[in-house]
């Protein structure tokens, strides 16, 4: 695995995300515990998310287009979606990724 990316859950997986960072900030630290909580509460065992650090992986930025952190992008299922931003709010974010919360 390159330097700079973590993987949470192994697949099969109903969805596939991946959470673009900058550094060791503020902002990244709360985008993190933002989608984990939400992947280990909301989503339980249907996700893969990859943790993926542009300081230590700028050519992920380019790939993707990322101009903004955080980015939450859904690689699975197609079509690709991508949040930009604030990933605070759960039912917002549950929304744009087309998921409801597991019982």
């Amino acid at each position: 695995m390159p330097k700079g990316k973590r993987v949470m859950n192994i697949l099969p997986a109903q969805f596939v995300l991946q959470l673009y960072i900058t550094g060791d900030t503020v902002s990244s630290r709360k985008a993190m515990t933002e989608v984990k909580t939400i992947v280990s509460e909301d989503l339980k065992d249907d996700v893969r998310l990859e943790i993926v650090d542009l300081l230590l992986n700028p050519e992920e930025a380019e790939r993707y287009n990322i101009m903004v952190t955080p980015t939450l992008i859904r690689t699975h299922p197609k079509p690709e979606k991508k949040i930009i931003g604030d990933l605070s709010n759960k039912e917002n974010l549950l929304t744009a990724l087309d998921s409801t919360p597991r019982q």
